[in-house]
This record gives C-alpha cells, structure tokens and sequence, in this order.
C-alpha cells in the first residue's frame, strides 16, 4: 500500500499491537531500513508503544 504524506507512527504501532494481541503474538519485529531521523523515530516508538502484552523489537538499517 502506499500512502501520501507523512506516516502517523502512533497509529501505525497502536494498530500493530492490536493486531498482534488479536494473533495471541507476543513480540513483533519492526525492521527499518531509512534515513537515520526516520530510524530514530521508529526505535522510540518501538520502545513507547511496548507493553506487558506486546514487545516490539527493532532492527534496523541506515542510509542517507
């Protein structure tokens, strides 16, 4: 899919966690090859959007 304008990050990681309860998953791997700003704020959002019900672990790649 492909979307217009900036991503709404929040929503994405709130959407993602849903969908993992949903599946009984636990831990969701969030892979991100960016530039660094972007990787950045996905490594955050990995850390603030984690809970006691889901993890999110971050891997990523950097280009500029």
């Amino acid at each position: 899919f492909v979307h217009k304008g900036r991503p709404d990050m929040k929503q994405i990681f709130l959407d993602l966690r849903e969908e993992a309860i949903k599946a009984g998953e636990r831990r969701v791997a969030i892979c991100v090859c960016a530039p660094k700003r972007l990787v950045q704020i996905c490594k955050m959002a990995c850390t603030k959007y984690s809970n006691r019900k889901v993890r999110f672990d971050f891997h990523s790649e950097v280009f500029e």
